[in-house]
């Protein structure tokens, strides 16, 4: 009777672990479509060009402060959403590895000695 339940145990951390691991790769797409957005607006921003510009002495090191400024930003998004896809990832795997030991204790042919 415990074996029965057993695999009916792992069968349902397999299902979690699945479903986790499906929630990862939402958090990933949702990501780079923010991302995208992101850059797209910043695109838009952007001056054109063509456009005449101020006759700034100065202007290359404020436009690299700019660019440096926007790829640290971009970086921090990047890793936030490394962690947090990480962490779900790690439990998915977990939950798994945990459902196919259960599944697997509860198929076992014979009786196991410490379940009876």
């Amino acid at each position: 009777m415990v074996k029965e339940w057993l695999n009916v145990a792992g069968l349902g951390f397999d299902v979690v672990g699945v479903l986790l691991l499906s929630y990862e790769w939402w958090v990933a797409i949702s990501a780079e479509r923010r991302e995208a957005e992101i850059m797209e607006r910043e695109q838009r921003l952007k001056p054109h060009p063509m456009m005449p510009r101020h006759n700034n002495p100065h202007q290359a090191v404020f436009d690299h402060m700019r660019e440096n400024l926007r790829f640290q930003q971009q970086n921090r998004r990047a890793h936030a959403v490394r962690e947090e896809r990480r962490s779900w990832f790690i439990a998915a795997l977990w939950l798994i590895a945990f459902g196919f030991l259960l599944q697997l204790m509860g198929s076992w042919p014979g009786e196991l000695p410490f379940l009876s």
